[in-house]
């Protein structure tokens, strides 16, 4: 007769009984559920399934959403995204969904789920004493409509309630760039030396080729070629600091790209190649010791250089704005644009910088009245 699992035949009674493997406990100790008598394997087996059935119905009215969100969902989320952004979500998403800590995810309730939003918009604050904007607070709970997803496929809960707040009215977010002039203006003020060539090298080639942050820092010798004034950009650099930071691949498919850049941006890249080799570190372009730079600190300097030029900031992803504006006000196609930038989708594209072709309508209308 073919073995059953989880049911056994007692020798000495030649009765059957089912055991059932319920995890660890708190010390770590394997717990098991015996019970036996059972005349035949058959309705040991029937006995087993439906213990099982009620321990799970059980133990899901019982799991917290602390337990499921970080032991659970994280982990197989973590599986699921690139390391940033895994990193990135998971900071934020700890920090905002300690709300509903101390509560069983059976608990929460659509109110609890509505009051959460209310309190993301009107009473939540954060250090620089700012609220959240509208696109964060609906970024996180598409974060939170993922993890309540999941309790549903794994029969926690029997629906995802965060389907039914819906979004708050989002605010049309100001896309903050430079003009060419500006760009050159701020560039003017940084210093000569040695790390200052190093800053100028890296901001005009953020500003000429409209790579983000993590796509330049990952970048070798060898990808660049100086006959074409061409980069190959096939990697990104996710940085945590100095000593903690490793290369990946590129957010998408379409990340993977060839960007052509200027006369100018290809000179000034050579002047830094001369340079950094006379101190022996070239692994990485755009290092001015050996190791990559932070986000945080490129911004701090580019900060400085603007308040000195007496232009507004912007955040070193604006540079990437900055290039996609440049490049709309030569006249270039969209599409071009698109696979420049590296977007997945024209729509992407378009959300982003649609605004910047104020005439786009009436150019539509003139051609028209232009065929008799």
């Amino acid at each position: 007769m073919a073995k059953t699992s989880n049911v056994y035949k007692d020798k000495k009674t030649g009765k059957f009984y089912f055991v059932a493997n319920l995890g660890v406990n708190e010390k770590g100790k394997r717990v098991q559920k015996f019970k036996r008598g059972f005349k035949t394997a058959s309705l040991a087996k029937k006995a087993y399934h439906d213990f099982m059935k009620n321990y799970d119905e059980e133990l899901s009215k019982k799991i917290s959403f602390e337990t499921f969100f970080e032991t659970i969902f994280l982990k197989w989320y973590k599986n699921h995204v690139k390391e940033n952004t895994y990193e990135r979500v998971s900071i934020v998403t700890k920090k905002h969904f300690k709300y509903f800590y101390g509560k069983t995810m059976e608990e929460i309730s659509i109110l609890d789920v509505q009051e959460f939003q209310n309190y993301l918009v009107e009473e939540y604050v954060k250090k620089d004493g700012n609220s959240l904007s509208k696109q964060t607070v609906n970024s996180l709970f598409m974060n939170l409509s993922s993890v309540f997803e999941r309790a549903v496929i794994m029969g926690i809960i029997k629906e995802n309630i965060v389907k039914k707040i819906g979004k708050v009215r989002e605010e049309k977010v100001e896309v903050k760039f430079w003009t060419y002039d500006e760009f050159k203006l701020v560039m003017s003020k940084i210093e000569d030396d040695y790390l200052g060539v190093f800053k100028k090298t890296a901001y005009s080639f953020l500003f000429m080729t409209g790579l983000r942050i993590g796509e330049m820092s990952a970048l070798s010798w060898s990808d660049i070629n100086f006959d074409d004034a061409v980069v190959t950009v096939n990697k990104t650099l996710v940085y945590k600091n100095k000593k903690n930071y490793k290369i990946t691949t590129p957010k998408s498919k379409s990340s993977i790209r060839k960007v052509s850049f200027d006369k100018k941006t290809l000179n000034q890249l050579r002047i830094w190649k001369r340079l950094q080799e006379t101190s022996g570190l070239t692994k990485f372009v755009f290092s001015y010791d050996g190791e990559p730079v932070g986000t945080n600190v490129m911004g701090y300097w580019l900060d400085g250089y603007a308040d000195s030029a007496n232009i507004h900031q912007i955040k070193i992803h604006g540079l990437r704005h900055s290039y996609a504006s440049f490049l709309i006000s030569l006249g270039i196609e969209p599409l071009i644009i698109k696979r420049l930038l590296g977007h997945s989708k024209i729509s992407m594209t378009l959300d982003f910088y649609g605004h910047l072709y104020p005439e786009s309508e009436n150019d539509v209308v003139r051609r028209i009245e232009s065929l008799g």
